[in-house]
């Protein structure tokens, strides 16, 4: 027995798929278990039915103390001739949330990126705001000063973004420019973002410390916990070829070895 038949063969590619679409799911999770109380669907205010038609409903959420909260779903997309930065949705996410201070307001998102058929790439953004606070259009406030947006009231805001993630797949012709990130989460409360946090780490890690101990990358490797205990990763990297690479566990390659030598 060699370390290649006891290698695991990981597809970074789709690794970062799989997280983004965890990452935007529990992201949205999070929100929901933030603001508690009720999700109902209630009329849009100022549209009016087709006669023999029912009235399109959208999604409000009524905290325990009786606040009201509004999904909001937003599209941000580039001109044809804008040149892209990684800079781009933080920045209007910073505009935002800036805006929303001022107003005694907490911004509670969730976004990910998409890249069209054509390989250009926009955004969806979830916004989860109060009743009664009503963002101005993002372009034309100059938020967003690339291309074009689009709000929309979010009717099933986890079911709407998460097609959007499944859809983040790069393609033989396209992928995601280097340098961008996928998605992001902001506004949780502490304790909903460390447990999110936490349940995103890998199971190695998990199996090692608990949520208390808020594990996070070590420089030069590992995880270290907030009281400073560190652990090694288990899994060495023997190949690589491509988005395509060869992991195995320190513990079974050394069996293995000393099974050789012996």
């Amino acid at each position: 027995m060699n370390s290649e038949s006891l290698a695991v063969v990981t597809d970074t590619r789709a690794s970062r798929m799989r997280r983004m679409s965890q990452g935007v799911i529990t992201g949205c999770r999070g929100h929901f278990e933030d603001l508690g109380g009720s999700q109902i669907k209630v009329k849009k205010p100022g549209l009016q039915a087709h006669p023999g038609r029912q009235a399109r409903s959208v999604m409000q959420i009524r905290t325990d103390d009786g606040a009201r909260y509004k999904p909001l779903f937003i599209t941000c997309t580039y001109r044809d001739n804008a040149e892209p930065s990684p800079r781009d949705i933080s920045r209007c996410i910073s505009t935002a949330r800036k805006w929303c201070k001022r107003r005694g307001v907490t911004l509670r998102y969730v976004w990910v990126a998409e890249l069209t058929k054509r390989g250009r790439l926009h955004y969806h953004l979830l916004l989860f705001l109060p009743w009664g606070i009503r963002l101005p259009n993002l372009d034309d406030a100059g938020w967003w000063p690339h291309g074009w947006t689009k709000i929309e009231w979010a009717r099933s805001p986890l079911k709407y973004l998460s097609k959007y993630a499944s859809k983040g797949q790069d393609t033989a012709h396209h992928k995601y420019p280097k340098g961008f990130r996928i998605h992001g989460t902001g506004g949780l409360s502490e304790a909903t973002a460390a447990r999110r946090t936490y349940e995103r780490r890998p199971q190695w890690v998990k199996d090692l410390f608990s949520l208390d101990d808020r594990p996070k990358p070590a420089q030069g490797g590992g995880y270290v916990s907030v009281h400073g205990e560190w652990h090694p990763s288990p899994w060495r990297i023997v190949h690589v070829e491509g988005h395509h690479v060869q992991m195995v566990r320190i513990d079974l390659l050394q069996g293995v070895q000393h099974a050789n030598a012996a």
